[in-house]
């Protein structure tokens, strides 16, 4: 008798077994539930939808029954959507009635080309998005897998989307073209997640890429990715870039690298609410060519060319203020390179910079009888304070071996001279301090002013020359 219960048992067990394998397998195929799902479908998605065979299958994952078709005929507003497979989560127990209760359904669409998504962007929104993938998005390929939630009344409640998208590439502002772009995606209803960014943005190559979008309250964007960057001269996003600038007529980037921090926030008429964009990285090597030389009665060379090799740089860019820090070296001829440290601070009329670098040039100040000779190092530093037509050097120092001339609160205004606080000036033949507050008053041991008598007398001459 116990071996009949124990036989009994275990071929209900095995039958139980076979019956979920069957189910999480296999499925059992029926066709008499397609008008009834079509028909509800239809009712509340407005989509014309038409069923081939079905399947009960069970999701052990979600341990919920669910039926599946492959490859049905679906029209949303007369575009036909090319959907592989689809399942459809349902109260069962609705089945037997005509009010059929939908739950969730799953949609796994086939590979589509970028031309058959501008077909389906017909009925996306927003209108600028649609006219974003209609205008700018030239080539692709995306893989997505799509759930969507319904509530109790048939209506959307959020929906899942995941997948894929390869081969991309598009035109943004100012003639920007992405090519070989491919990253995959996951979006609901108030968020898009971009992962896995990898590609090239005109001449730069993007790579371990993110974009964060939140869209609840307007639109929200968070992103980070890695950049390789190599410009030339007839790089066409330089050029934009250097059209109206003043001071630059070319630049030469032949290697940097770069993580970037992108966050954006829209308004709900999209216009941007606040932005920051940081840049972190090194340049390998670099040149700026200048419209106009650097002349200086100090310098017996003009400066027409700079170069710049493994400098690192920190800088951050808002809606409110500008920040660029760097270090590394820099020449005037490409042969020797020497250091230097930036420290910089803009927005609107106001500029903080702190400059700190070598140079070997020779140096001539005639005032005071001293020169450098040339491929001796010297350094100068310097703190400036830019308001308007106001500028303000907070410090303004010049070192070379024991040699100094050291300057303290020098004022300019519409670039003339105003006032200073200090001036410390040691050299071979001069060891004096100036005080500029109130009254001048110069203190020291030596002052070599035969050139500044000479200067006087030219000018006295030419006074008298003209009477």
């Amino acid at each position: 008798m116990k071996k009949i219960i124990y036989s009994s048992i275990f071929f209900l067990i095995l039958i139980f077994i076979i019956f979920i394998g069957t189910l999480s397998t296999i499925g059992i195929e029926t066709s008499k539930f397609n008008k009834l799902i079509s028909n509800k479908i239809s009712q509340t998605q407005k989509i014309d939808l038409k069923l081939k065979k079905i399947k009960f299958k069970l999701d052990l994952k979600e341990l919920s029954l669910f039926l599946e078709t492959f490859r049905p005929i679906i029209n949303y507003k007369n575009i036909f959507i090319p959907v592989q497979a689809a399942r459809v989560y349902t109260d069962f127990a609705s089945l037997t009635k005509t009010d059929l209760k939908i739950k969730k359904i799953n949609l796994k669409f086939e590979e589509l080309e970028i031309n058959q998504l501008k077909e389906i962007s017909r009925v996306i929104k927003p209108s600028n998005f649609k006219s974003f993938l209609t205008n700018r998005i030239k080539n692709g390929k995306i893989i997505s897998d799509v759930d969507i939630f319904l509530n109790k009344e048939g209506k959307l409640n959020n929906y899942i989307a995941k997948g894929s998208i390869s081969s991309f590439e598009a035109t943004l502002l100012n003639d920007l073209k992405i090519s070989n772009m491919n990253f995959s995606f996951f979006a609901d209803k108030d968020d898009i997640l971009i992962k896995n960014i990898f590609g090239n943005i005109s001449n730069i190559s993007i790579s371990n890429g993110d974009i964060k979008l939140n869209m609840d309250n307007g639109i929200k964007v968070n992103s980070n990715f890695n950049s390789e960057l190599s410009l030339n001269e007839n790089s066409a996003m330089l050029k934009k870039v250097l059209e109206k600038n003043k001071t630059i007529n070319k630049i030469k980037i032949s290697n940097g690298s770069f993580n970037n921090i992108v966050s954006l926030d829209f308004d709900e008429t999209y216009k941007v609410k606040d932005y920051s964009y940081r840049l972190v990285g090194k340049i390998k090597k670099s040149n700026l060519i200048l419209k106009n030389s650097l002349k200086s009665s100090f310098l017996s060379e003009e400066i027409k060319e700079l170069f710049f090799s493994d400098v690192t740089i920190d800088s951050n860019f808002s809606l409110d203020s500008n920040k660029v820090k760097g270090f590394g070296n820099y020449s005037l001829d490409n042969l020797n390179f020497l250091k230097f440290n930036l420290d910089n601070f803009f927005y609107n009329d106001i500029l903080n910079l702190k400059l700190d670098f070598d140079f070997n040039n020779s140096l001539d100040i005639s005032l005071i009888n001293y020169k450098k000779p040339q491929n001796l190092v010297a350094n100068l530093s310097l703190d400036l304070e830019k308001k308007s037509d106001n500028i303000k050097f907070k410090k303004l120092n010049y070192l070379e071996s024991k040699k100094f001339i050291k300057i303290s609160d020098l004022n300019f205004n519409n670039n003339e001279f105003q006032s200073f606080k200090k001036i410390d000036v040691k050299t071979l033949n001069n060891d004096f301090t100036i005080r500029g507050m109130d009254k001048i008053l110069i203190t020291g041991k030596k002052f070599d002013a035969r050139n500044f008598i000479k200067d006087f007398k030219k000018k006295m001459i030419r006074i008298n020359s003209g009477i």
